[in-house]
């Protein structure tokens, strides 16, 4: 590859990883939830995927399953975005909720009870409303979003 090749290469590269994070739903909690799950001592990782038609078929905007050191996050794709992440944030409750019960009992609960959900309604809504305020906030964008090394005219 010639060297105009691999600086087009990194250009092209740059913007689809920007336009697909872009997309993301709610990355950094997930990441966040894998860090809280690794310190705990489960050393796992957190895939979120759309699916169509899955409130139709399931009965919810999503679910969540776990599974020996993966967990996965199916989301209904045909719902808006701002429903999307909210329902990635309902899930993550759920998969916290579950492995902090299974270090206790050393099995993971098949099917939620009312408190279950209810606690993860509440995690959602807490969760949520913290990224709310953090955006809203231009100061906590400049101090820990942008990257100020690329402002600088030296």
């Amino acid at each position: 590859m010639s060297d105009t090749d691999v600086g087009d290469f990194a250009r092209s590269e740059a913007l689809k990883i920007f336009n697909l994070s872009t997309s993301c739903l709610m990355a950094h909690s997930i990441r966040a939830t894998e860090l809280c799950l690794q310190n705990d001592g489960f050393p796992y990782t957190i895939k979120v995927q759309p699916r169509k038609n899955l409130a139709a078929k399931v009965g919810s905007r999503a679910t969540a399953f776990i599974r020996t050191s993966a967990a996965h996050i199916f989301v209904d794709g045909d719902i808006e975005l701002e429903q999307q992440r909210l329902a990635v944030a309902h899930e993550l409750g759920h998969i916290l909720i579950a492995m902090d019960r299974f270090k206790g009992t050393q099995k993971i609960e098949r099917r939620a009870d009312v408190l279950t959900e209810d606690a993860c309604r509440l995690f959602e809504s807490e969760l949520c409303r913290r990224h709310d305020e953090f955006y809203a906030n231009d100061s906590n964008i400049r101090a820990k979003c942008l990257f100020h090394s690329l402002h600088r005219h030296d």
